[in-house]
């Protein structure tokens, strides 16, 4: 089959390229500037030059492919320009639903992020039913609920997209802010993070890369138009996630708990020269806030409906870590 494939530059984009590829599927791709397209994807795959707002391009995307994924998104954790997220996120969401409905494609699989359902309530899982938060911790969180009002308010895209929701994910890939649980998880076996979140205790879900594109292209080929689907792993408090790392580089680390606090105000310095100079920050203290609280989806849906299945976090950081050091022994750090 035929498929056009946004966001396909970025970290899950060129996995799930990769695999695509492998089943013998034909690519076509979205880059705003073809000189940074990855050498690994230089052939292989036809590339159209263009944005989200960009309609021409859109519709060159998207011309006589039967089906497509949509992962291209403005992530950042801070912008200058206020409207960013609503513009890429939202409006250029239905830009590409539109392109792709005139051009008749049959579906489209819409990724966007488990943080729209909040995070879990009195220590329950989240379910694609659980009710939605009336107020959302980062504006990239806020962007993606909202894409998705707007999505299913437009009947003439009814039946047209299949929407997926991933966890924290990590994994073999280049090593950006999308991948920032493999930094982490870097960090860590060099010796140069030693902080535990709070009270260590605050749980989050962690998926291995592999297990979203299969969850992906599960969901074009097995997925209900119109419905959700929870794409996560293993559930894991930090104090967990970090044992479970120790034990397998093989380099247990004595962690300082920091409170939120503290952390907190620490990401209010962080951001003041982003405030003089627009650079964006690491991070924020919104994005701080979110990881002080229990996040535990459930993937139970895709498991039953769609045949997605998890990675263990002790296997997946096993391959993670062995990735790292090859990619250590190349580059001779």
């Amino acid at each position: 089959m035929k498929y056009f494939i946004t966001g396909i530059t970025g970290f899950t984009g060129q996995k799930l390229a990769g695999e695509l590829t492998a089943r013998g599927h034909i690519l076509r791709g979205l880059a705003r500037d073809r000189g940074k397209i990855p050498t690994g994807l230089q052939s292989g795959v036809e590339w159209v030059t263009g944005n989200l707002s960009d309609k021409e391009a859109l519709q060159r995307l998207v011309a006589g492919c039967e089906g497509g994924f949509h992962l291209a998104a403005n992530t950042s954790v801070w912008s200058a320009d206020p409207d960013a997220h609503i513009r890429d996120n939202v409006t250029g969401t239905l830009n590409v639903l539109e392109a792709a409905r005139e051009a008749g494609v049959k579906k489209t699989v819409i990724v966007s992020t488990a943080g729209v359902f909040g995070p879990s309530r009195q220590g329950e899982k989240t379910t694609e039913g659980s009710p939605r938060p009336a107020t959302y911790h980062t504006r990239y969180e806020t962007s993606k609920a909202l894409m998705e009002k707007e999505v299913r308010k437009r009947n003439d895209l009814s039946g047209l997209w299949v929407m997926v929701h991933p966890t924290r994910v990590y994994g073999p890939g280049i090593l950006n802010h999308a991948n920032s649980v493999t930094r982490i998880i870097d960090s860590y076996r060099r010796g140069k993070w030693r902080i535990l979140p709070g009270n260590g205790n605050p749980k989050g879900n962690y998926v291995y890369i592999d297990d979203i594109v299969n969850g992906m292209i599960l969901a074009m080929e097995k997925g209900k138009p119109g419905e959700n689907y929870l794409l996560g792993g293993e559930t894991l408090s930090y104090r967990d996630f970090f044992h479970i790392l120790g034990e397998e580089s093989g380099r247990s680390r004595v962690m300082l708990p920091v409170p939120g606090a503290l952390l907190t105000l620490m990401t209010r310095i962080i951001c003041l020269p982003a405030n003089l100079t627009g650079r964006t920050p690491l991070i924020t203290p919104s994005f701080m806030k979110r990881y002080l609280h229990h996040w535990m989806p459930s993937s139970e849906k895709a498991v039953r409906d769609l045949g997605y299945q998890i990675t263990p976090f002790r296997e997946g950081v096993r391959e993670t870590l062995k990735w790292l050091k090859e990619m250590e022994k190349e580059e001779g750090r």
